[in-house]
């Protein structure tokens, strides 16, 4: 049967049971702003000439209070999700509306949200080929409403258009509440965005905002009347360590991977030549300062950044696969991976949710170093007064042969094999090298693809060198 109307209720009350009297008969109607209720029944007929024109029969029924009512005319074929149930070829659609208080059913859902879900709709069914696009200058709170009611009615091209809108608005009045949606109707793109904010905002140094303005209370997170444990949390964390395994995996056994090193301003790319002569992107790089973010360059993580992430602001998205800190003088560098929550605040309260919030803590992956050759120091000894080295927990250290600056090409090997087969190799920077060529850069088992990534980028340390920076 094809559905031709829609209604759909705001419940403002629901009675379980309501006694009926004669003040209830007078007022009820003037009283409420609608009411739904089953049809009365009239008493017997009792054995006289008058009989009353509406008696309802003594005893209790069900009451329900509407605070709005709405019916829409929806063309056959427009929706294809049942939003409640069908009576009389009629969709009912009851929604609840109480102050401050989140439906379990419908949350964020109302009339208007309906209202505007359905026009969208029906533009996207006149032409299917158009983009989707939400009305410009619409509050948050709006778009969570239209993204609520076509989750409810199930419309892809409308939830993906209000999932685009929240991202580029998202301000941090509106994070709490946009939380609270993705995790009310399980949408793990939408909660991986708002995690990632979250993790954002909490590793601010102090002063930071309070705990309680983002909803992160004993009992888990909590929005309005609604309450999830912080587990609900561990699909968006688990998204963002498949998103960087493939890269902090080590290298295949017996196989060396070639790649190309490339710096253009700020930002530093590394590309991955194949066998057919194409290159494919690894990673990518923003220097910013006193460190170096590195981060997957995956277009799926990168659509779940804030539109205006850049520099320092990456550190906090799935797509992050390590930060390289510049140490003293810029000769010592640090590679580390996760953050440290709440720093700067000790309490009992701030520590029980660092252990209680799902996150990656922060660890250091490796040192890597320029160290000054003392043999270059006695008379006659050549320039080259500078070894580069990389400790790494569970490798041997690797260290270069002694060099002026990584100008010529820096090659890595253990300490006490250094005439075998280097481990990592940086070709040379020579000014005469073409600005597309950019630097190759080789490694082998058990170095991973950030680890080579980041010995390179310090190898070219200070940043601001030129097109292909170099020392």
């Amino acid at each position: 049967m094809d559905v031709e109307e829609l209604h759909v209720h705001e419940t403002l009350c629901e009675f379980p049971q309501v006694e009926v009297d004669d003040d209830f008969e007078k007022n009820v109607w003037s009283t409420c702003p609608a009411i739904h209720m089953p049809s009365p029944r009239k008493a017997p007929s009792q054995p006289t000439n008058r009989t009353p024109a509406r008696r309802i029969e003594v005893g209790s029924f069900p009451l329900t209070l509407l605070r709005h009512s709405r019916c829409f005319k929806i063309p056959p074929g427009l929706l294809t999700a049942k939003p409640s149930t069908i009576v009389r070829g009629i969709w009912e659609l009851n929604l609840q509306s109480r102050e401050q208080t989140l439906s379990n059913e419908t949350p964020f859902v109302t009339i208007e949200g309906v209202s505007e879900c359905l026009e969208m709709t029906a533009k996207i069914h006149q032409n299917p080929s158009d983009d989707v696009e939400l009305p410009p200058r619409l509050s948050c709170i709006r778009v969570l409403r239209i993204y609520a009611a076509a989750q409810l009615l199930e419309c892809e091209q409308v939830i993906a258009a209000a999932r685009w809108r929240v991202r580029r608005n998202l301000k941090r009045k509106h994070l709490r509440a946009a939380t609270a949606a993705a995790l009310a109707w399980h949408d793990t793109e939408l909660l991986r965005l708002c995690y990632w904010a979250v993790v954002g905002i909490l590793c601010q140094l102090p002063p930071a905002p309070g705990l309680g303005r983002l909803g992160l209370g004993q009992d888990g997170f909590e929005y309005q009347n609604r309450c999830w444990p912080l587990d609900a949390f561990v699909p968006a964390l688990t998204a963002a360590t498949a998103c960087c395994r493939a890269v902090k995996e080590p290298a295949t056994v017996g196989s060396f991977v070639v790649t190309r090193f490339f710096q253009v301003g700020s930002e530093v790319s590394l590309f991955r030549e194949t066998s057919q002569g194409n290159q494919s992107e690894l990673l990518r790089a923003t220097l910013c300062g006193t460190m170096a973010v590195i981060y997957s360059p995956d277009a799926a993580a990168a659509a779940l950044m804030p539109p205006a992430a850049s520099g320092a602001a990456r550190m906090y998205s799935e797509a992050c696969c390590g930060i390289l800190e510049v140490g003293t003088l810029g000769r010592c560098f640090t590679l580390r991976e996760g953050f440290r929550l709440l720093p700067g605040q000790d309490s009992e309260e701030h520590e029980q949710l660092r252990k209680r919030f799902p996150h990656a803590p922060s660890i250091e992956l490796g040192n890597i170093a320029w160290h000054m050759n003392l043999l270059s120091l006695a008379p006659g000894s050549q320039k080259r007064r500078w070894r580069f080295m990389l400790e790494v927990p569970g490798m041997p250290k690797l260290r270069s042969p002694a060099m002026e600056s990584s100008t010529a090409g820096i090659e890595l090997m253990p300490l006490d094999a250094e005439n075998s087969t280097p481990w990592l190799a940086l070709g040379p920077n020579s000014g005469t090298m073409p600005l597309g060529e950019g630097r190759a850069l080789c490694w082998r088992h058990p170095i991973s693809a950030v680890l080579a990534f980041a010995t390179a980028i310090a190898a070219i340390h200070p940043w601001d060198a030129g097109l292909v920076g170099a020392i």
